[in-house]
């Protein structure tokens, strides 16, 4: 996943700095497969880091990346897809900038549930200013910007062993409270959470394809972009670059999805875990059925589960 975001990004930034933190840990599981992103154009930064989860030892890095990058920095979470020009990003007016989370308004008002659970079991404020996504961020290189990253991986440190979850998200925004440093919003183009509101893909200079939802995901170019490297395709490099030129990051093999993507695209909504489009795109037939009469639950879903098997046929010959 690390790899295509990082591919995306060289082919749509060519010239730029690129650092990749790695924690020591992955480090050396992709030394020993002597795996692609450390052959990459990118420089390679390695964090101390202890044996632990995955999620912990990603978040254990990302929290500190200020004091491992020299300069302003425009840090990217894996699950992104670059597509534009990321240079007016560096123009911003602000020590730290980010945009809304689930493109919203960017209020605490709009928390998700399970982040509201682990600011309020870590004693912080509910009623934050704002409240931005982590997926994407500016950073200066100033005394105030190393201190609150400093405070973000401190309270996440703080939070990972108090709740036992590894979310850096409301540590984030309780830092960005808490320390006072400047911060500015980002066009939302910069962070289209294309899996919240997915009108946000059009015109977009960045896709953020959550991985971590706990919603059914619709079927994405990123995921076939994924499995064509582990597959070991030898043309993946290319094929991330004609993806990144869709109009649209979903994958299509029949009208229903045209449909569904086209429905999506026009809302203004958040894209609910419940909705017919979403569950369609991520083929949860059993789930989507339970949104229609039980009396036509069962037959539906044997119709669309069949439906499905063609169109996968039909892809593979």
């Amino acid at each position: 996943m690390n790899l295509v975001s990082l591919w995306s990004l060289l082919e749509s930034n060519p010239g730029r700095s690129v650092v990749v933190l790695i924690d020591s840990v992955s480090n050396e599981r992709l030394r020993k497969s002597a795996h692609p992103i450390l052959s990459s154009e990118a420089e390679i930064r390695v964090i101390p880091c202890q044996e632990a989860p995955g999620g912990w030892r990603n978040r254990f890095a990302k929290t500190q990346i200020r004091k491992h990058v020299v300069g302003p920095l425009l840090y990217l979470d894996g699950d992104t897809l670059v597509r534009g020009d990321l240079a007016d990003v560096f123009r911003v007016d602000a020590m730290v900038a980010g945009v809304p989370n689930h493109n919203g308004l960017g209020t605490g008002s709009e928390i998700p549930a399970g982040e509201r659970d682990i600011l309020a079991r870590n004693g912080w404020a509910l009623d934050l200013p704002v409240y931005a996504n982590g997926g994407v961020l500016f950073m200066t290189d100033c005394p105030e910007t190393h201190a609150f990253c400093a405070l973000w991986h401190k309270r996440w440190l703080e939070s990972a062993q108090s709740t036992g979850q590894h979310y850096d998200q409301p540590a984030l925004n309780q830092a960005l409270h808490e320390s006072g440093v400047s911060f500015a919003w980002l066009d939302h183009r910069y962070n289209a959470q294309v899996h919240a509101r997915p009108r946000t893909v059009q015109d977009a200079a960045i896709w953020h394809i959550y991985r971590s939802d706990r919603h059914p995901t619709p079927h994405n170019l990123l995921d076939d972009l994924i499995e064509l490297q582990r597959s070991g395709s030898r043309d993946v490099r290319d094929r991330v670059a004609q993806c990144c030129a869709a109009p649209h990051p979903w994958a299509t093999g029949n009208p229903i999805d045209r449909y569904a993507i086209r429905r999506m695209m026009s809302s203004d909504c958040i894209l609910h875990g419940n909705r017919w489009e979403r569950l369609w795109l991520a083929r949860d037939f059993r789930r989507l059925a339970y949104q229609i009469p039980l009396r036509l639950r069962v037959s539906l879903a044997e119709l669309l589960t069949a439906a499905a098997q063609r169109t996968g046929r039909s892809r593979h010959e």
